[in-house]
């Protein structure tokens, strides 16, 4: 635990860190009128909340009385009093129900900055990402960080202004001695500090274990048939349990540091009281007459009542501290993730209306090798409503270029261009398939879609995968697992390409090498129903070794080291052989 301390920020630190955090400058700007209205409401609480005081000691004051006057004006004092009372219970409710919905609303907007920004990334970036972090980022950081407006500043906030009106209230009725208030405050925040310090980094390392435990979790029964295909459950039970109790130690711990702190916080109300009492018996021996004992046992009994409506604030102050340092390292994580650059590429219009995409002198480096490039000098262009066909040996750069026109690679220097608005979908060559049932990989596990079982049956028989779903023990309820490992290389990529034609409403379609380890029968069947049948009036750009597609192409572009060699529309006389791993094109007139 002490080096998990010293690096837990101080009070200080936390407030610095927050000050220069995106993060947090982002929940402030997502709540910053209703902080406004629940700090005009804690400052009305507050002066109602006197006058109740005052009220009531008004009112006990004509009771003790009772001798010297009639009872005309107790209906009116009274009813007064009750007015008082429920116009600061009701401002108090307020103030809860808004630092609830702060909470909820900065909860949800960092959630939906992370989901964006998880979305724009590129490939290669998501693939230094875990699951499991982007999980603690979601369901952890976010709302520690809601915590530090909610649950944090103005909690604490609130305790200080409700006891600071307490003293100056005292102060103004019995004196000098009601500074005795002032004292209590002031130890208040002393030992909260102390509170906080100690409770922080405990409540952080809980959140981390327990993010962890979730990972663990998530993606152990993501794999699940990996791990049982390893015999490795005992090894997946014994992670979780062993998270878990991690988890689990460092909730017993902050509940040992509560025990220790939460009676000092109770007392220090009673100390003043205590204080505030001995003050005014003993006052009048050094500095004068006392005041009327029954005005004095008003204020007090008033003063009192009103003060045990603060109970929980002292109970809990030191956890509002907590929460402003453990938001604080919650918002250095998000600043993280939510700083990435976005090496998204820039697009700029065709010059004709004829072309949807295109590339013009593209470069782009290889991002793990230094001057070394996957693409030099590329122009090509993808025709609306055509079908563009990408040729060239293995490793000449067919999948870069695919990914560049989708803008997951940045070139180093030249143009991409695409017509606005453009919806493009892609369909890589190794699909990549969620763990869920058939029927909910098909609609991307869309709810609000529905169940269409027969619109996607349609579908998987375009996709020629009608007789697979029939062989499947539960048909479209079928689990396919994490990444589809119960299904091979070929109906994966069916079940994706019929996971395209559901969502039908892109313009474009990229697709890299769709045919690949099918059969001539299945690749016919797949030309005609889908890439040339209902796909037929859709920009279409495929890679592909195939004859059959490459003969049916309205636009042919050929690769060699990542340079396009030639580009057109293919000959009518042109034989186009088969393209293997280990040979080049040989040149041909287009």
């Amino acid at each position: 635990m002490k080096n998990s301390r010293s690096n837990s920020p101080d009070l200080i630190s936390a407030l610095r860190i927050l000050k220069n955090s995106t993060a947090f400058r982002i929940a402030t700007r997502t709540v910053k009128w209703p902080l406004a209205v629940a700090s005009l409401v804690l400052l009305l609480a507050t002066v109602v909340g006197l006058v109740a005081i005052d009220a009531q000691a008004d009112l006990l004051v004509y009771l003790g009385g009772s001798g010297a006057h009639d009872w005309s004006d107790l209906p009116s004092m009274f009813s007064f009093f009750v007015f008082a009372q429920v116009a600061f219970e009701s401002l108090q409710w307020g103030r809860r129900s808004l630092q609830n919905r702060i909470s909820v609303a900065i909860t949800g907007t960092l959630r939906r900055n992370i989901s964006n920004k998880y979305s724009e990334m590129r490939y290669a970036d998501l693939q230094l990402i875990s699951s499991g972090d982007v999980a603690q980022l979601h369901a952890s950081d976010a709302s520690q960080l809601a915590g530090v407006w909610a649950e944090g500043i103005l909690s604490f906030v609130a305790t200080l202004v409700l006891t600071l009106g307490v003293s100056i209230f005292l102060t103004l009725q019995v004196g000098v001695s009601g500074l005795a208030f002032f004292l209590v405050l002031f130890v208040l925040v002393i030992l909260a500090q102390r509170f906080a310090r100690r409770t922080a980094p405990t409540l952080q390392k809980r959140a981390e274990y327990s993010a962890l435990r979730l990972s663990v979790i998530q993606e152990s029964v993501r794999s699940i048939s990996l791990v049982k295909s390893l015999t490795a459950e005992e090894e997946f039970e014994h992670r979780v349990a062993k998270q878990a109790e991690l988890e689990q130690d460092m909730k017993l711990q902050a509940n040992a540091i509560s025990c220790a702190y939460v009676p000092v916080f109770a007392s220090l109300r009673w100390l003043g009281w205590a204080g505030l009492l001995l003050w005014v018996v003993y006052a009048p021996i050094f500095f004068g007459e006392p005041l009327v004992p029954v005005v004095l046992v008003g204020l007090v009994f008033s003063v009192n009542w009103y003060s045990s409506l603060l109970q929980d604030s002292f109970l809990f102050v030191g956890t509002y501290l907590s929460f402003i340092q453990v938001g604080a390292v919650s918002a250095l994580r998000l600043d993280q993730f939510l700083d990435r650059p976005s090496a998204r590429a820039q697009f700029f219009l065709p010059r004709t209306e004829e072309v949807d995409l295109a590339v013009e002198d593209v470069t782009v480096d290889y991002p793990t090798r230094t001057g070394q490039w996957a693409l030099q000098n590329a122009s090509m262009n993808a025709l609306r409503g055509k079908l563009t066909v990408i040729v060239g040996p293995v490793g000449s750069g067919k999948s870069t270029l695919l990914r560049t026109l989708l803008g997951e690679l940045s070139p180093s220097h030249g143009r991409v261009l695409r017509r606005t608005p453009l919806k493009v979908a892609y369909l890589a060559q190794d699909v990549a398939l969620p763990s869920a049932s058939l029927r909910d990989v098909l609609r991307y596990e869309f709810e609000n879609l529905g169940h269409d079982d027969i619109r996607l049956g349609e579908l998987l028989e375009l996709a020629e995968f009608a007789q697979d779903l029939e062989s499947l023990p539960a048909g479209l309820s079928t689990a396919v697992g994490e990444r589809g490992v119960t299904l091979s290389g070929g109906q994966r990529l069916r079940v994706g390409l019929a996971q395209l034609s559901y969502f039908s409403d892109a313009d474009a379609l990229l697709l890299d090498d769709p045919l690949a380890a099918l059969d001539a029968a299945t690749s016919e069947a797949l030309m005609a129903g889908l890439i040339c049948g209902l796909w037929a009036n859709k920009t279409r750009v495929v890679v592909t070794h195939s004859p059959a597609l490459i003969a049916r192409a309205d636009w042919l572009v050929r690769l060699e080291a990542g340079r396009v060699v030639e580009q057109g529309p293919p000959a009518e006389n042109t034989l186009i052989r088969p393209i293997r791993s280990n040979e080049h094109l040989s040149p041909t007139s287009f």
